[in-house]
């Protein structure tokens, strides 16, 4: 570390664990290369991919508050310019919008889970808009859902196979037993 509070960053680093190395050097970067320490000549320090999702939707979220500022105002202006200027069935609709969206946050995983219920249905009426006819719709599922059928199809046999043996060896048990029966009747 270089700088005055070098030592107490070191110690405080040394504190946390980990196992890291700290250093304090007397002077600026000069002194540290006298010294002989390492130096990279490309650094690359390279941030991770949160940090620069992080750093990202910050930039991106200061460039659109300052949008909205520029054009519409703040919040605070934009709804009481808005509430000021309607008469009673906008400010109605203004509480009502309020009362909805207090609502959607006290109750967010059904608003979560209604968005996604949307956002599916959304994505399937597009899917099956975007075909030319019924017919290349019809033979998209057919292809899709193939995979589905063989598999249903070797259950079914499978099953079908397992209940023509349990009835076989019941019906043979029946039979035996039948035919045990009958010769313990039989009168001499």
């Amino acid at each position: 570390f270089l700088g005055p509070e070098a030592a107490a960053l070191a110690k405080q680093v040394q504190s946390m664990g980990g196992g890291r190395k700290c250093f304090t050097v007397a002077g600026d970067f000069n002194a540290w290369r006298s010294e002989g320490l390492k130096i990279r000549r490309k650094a690359s320090y390279g941030k991770n991919v949160l940090d620069v999702v992080g750093e990202e939707t910050s930039d991106l979220a200061k460039a659109g508050s300052t949008y909205v500022q520029t054009r519409v105002g703040t919040a605070r202006t934009s709804i009481k310019s808005t509430v000021d200027s309607t008469g009673p069935a906008g400010k109605a609709a203004v509480l009502v919008g309020f009362l909805a969206l207090a609502y959607a946050v006290s109750e967010y995983e059904k608003s979560l889970a209604f968005i996604g219920f949307l956002g599916l249905q959304w994505s399937l009426y597009n899917k099956v808009t975007s075909y030319e006819s019924p017919a290349a719709l019809f033979e998209d599922l057919s292809q899709a859902l193939s995979p589905v059928a063989s598999i249903a199809g070797d259950l079914a046999s499978t099953a079908s196979a397992s209940a023509m043996s349990a009835a076989s060896t019941a019906g043979s048990a029946a039979l035996e037993k039948a035919q045990k029966s009958s010769t313990e009747m039989s009168i001499p």
